[in-house]
């Protein structure tokens, strides 16, 4: 992943991913477990590098089921706006001990917590709290799944585009690649969007076996490609595993850059630090579980 399709790493992201690793070592020691981040910080630094061709630092964002929240963190250290919305406890937790280490976690977990729009500083999400944020009136530029959406089931997916669009203010979505195809396949989400008026604008290959998708919301766009033919065929292309809506996809082979930093320097850095292989999916079981 560094040589082949980051072709080096930044000075900045280096940096950032030195931290974090150091970071995470502290505080999964203190926990009494302590845990090693290699490719799942790498692979964020790399979706960092995706988003940032199409979406510059005044943009507005919400990443909805972040994970370990790296992504999401590398974004807020380069001066986005950002807020994090996940489900998953394990997950959760973690991201609370990992932002609140860099000093720019606005828990609204917390009593007595506010919504705060600025730079350098993450809005923490629980999802009992994210029902209220539409009372709020406030609004994001773009919406951002990283490597899931085929992961999130029927009601989810109703209430990820009925729900947090609608009271988001409808904004561009990304997806950075579209996850293990176990509930849905991408295609039925394509699909599915339309009839919530979202049109795909963009749909490019990022590294030749991965694609990124853009969408954005388009009044009464279900009415004008005929909603009711979508409905009626959804469960035949289901069935048949056809996409009936393929022709205005555009694939382009995406340019994401390259840094200085090459793969001599990061495995120094893993070696006098004893940054081992990571077991981290084990680590946020234990997590949920204490």
């Amino acid at each position: 992943l560094i040589t082949n399709k980051l072709k080096g790493l930044t000075i900045e992201e280096f940096d950032n991913l030195k931290k974090i690793t150091l970071k995470v070592s502290e505080i999964t020691k203190n926990l009494g477990n302590e845990n090693n981040v290699k490719s799942s910080l790498i692979s964020a630094v790399y979706q960092k590098r995706i988003f940032e061709t199409f979406f510059d630092n005044n943009s507005k964002v919400l990443e909805v089921g972040g994970g370990s929240g790296y992504l999401s963190l590398l974004l807020a250290l380069s001066n986005y706006k950002i807020s994090l919305y996940d489900v998953t406890e394990g997950y959760y937790l973690f991201q609370n001990l990992l932002f609140g280490s860099f000093g720019i976690n606005n828990e609204l977990a917390e009593e007595n917590s506010n919504f705060r729009d600025e730079k350098n500083k993450i809005n923490h999400i629980p999802w009992w709290e994210f029902r209220n944020l539409n009372e709020k009136n406030i609004k994001f530029d773009v919406l951002m799944v990283n490597n899931a959406i085929c992961e999130f089931n029927e009601l989810a997916l109703v209430f990820l585009f009925n729900f947090i669009c609608k009271n988001s203010g409808y904004p561009k979505i990304i997806f950075i690649g579209s996850g293990k195809e176990h509930l849905n396949k991408m295609y039925e989400v394509k699909n599915l969007l339309k009839i919530y008026n979202y049109k795909i604008i963009k749909n490019q290959t990022f590294d030749g076996e991965h694609e990124v998708y853009n969408f954005e919301y388009i009044e009464n766009y279900s009415k004008q490609i005929e909603n009711k033919y979508i409905r009626k065929f959804k469960s035949l292309t289901k069935k048949l595993k056809i996409n009936f809506f393929s022709s205005d996809i555009n694939n382009e082979k995406l340019d994401i850059g390259s840094g200085e930093v090459n793969l001599n320097e990061l495995n120094k850095f893993y070696s006098d630090n004893k940054i081992k292989d990571n077991l981290e999916l084990e680590f946020y079981k234990k997590l949920s579980t204490s």
